[in-house]
């Protein structure tokens, strides 16, 4: 595997954290609606 410059690292934790946080969205307004 190679090696990730400190911005590799810190593009990717920002695209897990935004990721996570429009598959939460998603998930709210597909139950949410459902109800």
């Amino acid at each position: 595997m190679e090696n990730l410059t400190p911005d590799q690292l810190q593009f990717i934790s920002d695209a897990l954290y935004w990721g996570l946080g429009v598959v939460c969205l998603g998930l709210g307004a597909i139950f949410g609606s459902q109800r």
